[in-house]
């Protein structure tokens, strides 16, 4: 129904633009006056939007009235998360849909497993998860069209990525231990860390090592640039995901600096970037010493010459960084709250941290090895998960499930992961058991399901990554990448959280670790 939406008010748009444009630029109406009624039939028209793609079922957070609906959208970003717990809470029991308001649109969630697992097993020309993810992040205006239409990036994640860091992780490694050096000064006594945004520039620096490799991986002129472009993403993508297609284009670059970022982004590749296509066109596949890395990887991807173009190039660099540098900072953040705020964890950790290393160094196998930290990843992102809704759908036709529940062309839903994930399957579900998932692995060893439990396996009781064949391709490096880095800081530091574990900022659906939170940390 948004394809429809779009192309029935397509002669609305463009006459709404020149009549806008001719008033402005006649000076008929005061600018000030033509902008407040902008916003307001932009308001109008996204709750028009929102309530016209309503499904019959119950809505949570909605006030009675005519208007209730249109009130709510404005109560999404503060209680958000509140009306998806309260709706789970009342409708789970009976496996009931529910539905809650937001900027953009209303939320459809399915309680039932039966109905998950439909949700999720259903064709992409009828629920989409791609078009979902661009238009949550408005792919095309945010970043790059190509990012929507050629999903080639999915497939280098999926290959190249997770065979690379198997080889590079001492590479890795090292990195890690130069920009902790420069970036943390701990010593022996008790020190207070800005771990948030310390983390942000370790895990930028250490996943540019394999992304671009020295020296680039060390300029401060680029980390910043992908740093700050892939938070203005998220943010941008949730604005421009609420306005008509029309104000996306005009509002990007004003408000994101896009032509900035990819100014930069030349700079330091675009040279690069030349050179190499150079010497793939004179050697082809005599080129024997060629680079294993991201800059190799997307040229090697690139399907035709326009995707070769420099500007798609680099807008693949952007999305690989954006994808990997904001979510693991946040995840490593989220675990080293919860290690800093459940001390007794600490001794159990750096013993077995401590004697994998001795014997096996930093490798592949030792990090698979480490059952405890993997349970405390897995742990920290059941009760803290980035995103509280996942495995979110967008229909592109009409679609009738099982139960019986209709769903129009247009209507979003997803599945409430924060919620499933502290419902009654698990002993003590809202109390956080750091080695919860090694003893359940432990438990389940002799029949052969301990795999089930490692913080990287999707299932609909950990729904963290999604499920199905669209869970997250990247999982596998993200989580490398965090243990890594906790293994380097547990098995270095003690850490403490001496005001107790900072709470969580909750957005919307999301859950966000507080950048401001204190952590202290002293050399063992």
């Amino acid at each position: 129904m948004d394809a429809v939406i779009d192309n029935d008010t397509s002669l609305r748009y463009g006459g709404l633009k020149m009549a806008v444009e001719e008033v402005l630029l006649k000076r008929q109406v005061n600018p000030g006056v033509a902008i407040g009624g902008l916003v307001l039939w932009m308001f109008v028209w996204v709750a028009w939007k929102s309530y016209s793609l309503r499904v019959k079922v119950d809505a949570v957070g909605v006030s009675p009235g005519l208007f209730g609906g249109w009130r709510a959208m404005f109560g999404f970003f503060p209680r958000g998360n509140d009306w998806i717990a309260e709706g789970y809470k009342k409708f789970s029991p009976t496996g009931k849909w529910f539905q809650i308001p937001s900027v953009a649109r209303y939320m459809i969630l399915p309680t039932s497993p039966k109905i998950l697992e439909e949700m999720m097993a259903e064709a992409e020309n009828i629920l989409s998860f791609n078009e979902a993810l661009a238009d949550k992040l408005a792919i095309e205006w945010t970043i790059h069209p190509c990012i929507k239409h050629d999903r080639s990036h999915v497939k280098l994640i999926q290959t190249k990525l997770s065979q690379r860091l198997t080889t590079i992780l001492p590479e890795v490694m090292d990195e890690l231990v130069l920009a902790w050096e420069e970036n943390a000064n701990v010593g022996k006594e008790w020190t207070k860390v800005q771990i948030s945004d310390m983390m942000l520039q370790i895990v930028a620096r250490t996943t540019n090592r394999m992304f671009v490799g020295v020296p680039l991986c060390r300029n401060q002129e680029y980390l910043d640039n992908v740093i700050q472009y892939a938070g203005k993403v998220m943010m941008m993508g949730s604005i421009l995901d609420c306005l008509p297609r029309i104000f996306r284009g005009p509002l990007t670059n004003p408000l994101m600096k896009k032509s900035y970022h990819y100014a930069i982004m030349r700079k330091h590749v675009g040279h690069i970037l030349r050179e190499r296509k150079e010497k793939m066109r004179e050697l082809g596949e005599e080129w024997k010493d060629r680079p294993d890395d991201l800059i190799q990887w997307v040229l090697d991807f690139a399907v035709d010459e326009k995707a070769s173009s420099e500007e798609e190039l680099i807008a693949r660099l952007l999305m690989m960084n954006f994808v990997s540098i904001h979510t693991t900072s946040e995840a490593i953040l989220q675990t080293l709250y919860d290690i800093g705020s459940h001390p007794e964890l600490q001794p159990p950790l750096h013993a077995e941290i401590t004697e994998i290393l001795s014997k096996d160094g930093m490798c592949k196998q030792s990090l698979t090895k480490m059952k405890k930290l993997d349970s405390v990843i897995r742990e920290s992102q059941r009760l803290s998960p980035i995103t509280t809704v996942t495995m979110v759908r967008k229909a592109m036709a009409p679609h009738t499930f099982s139960d019986g529940t209709h769903i129009p062309a247009g209507a979003w839903m997803g599945a409430p992961a924060a919620e499933i994930q502290r419902s009654n399957f698990i002993p003590n579900p809202t109390v956080f058991d750091g080695f919860r998932w090694e003893r359940m692995g432990v438990e389940n060893q002799s029949s052969g399901k301990a795999g089930k439990y490692a913080a990287v396996t999707t299932s609909f009781d950990h729904l963290v990554w999604g499920h199905g064949k669209y869970a997250c391709p990247g999982r596998f490096f993200a989580t490398t990448v965090e243990k890594i880095l906790l293994s380097h800081i547990i098995e270095r530091f003690e850490v403490r959280c001496p005001e107790g574990r900072p709470k969580n900022k909750l957005f919307g659906m999301a859950c966000i670790a507080d950048p401001k939170g204190v952590i202290e940390l002293k050399m063992r």
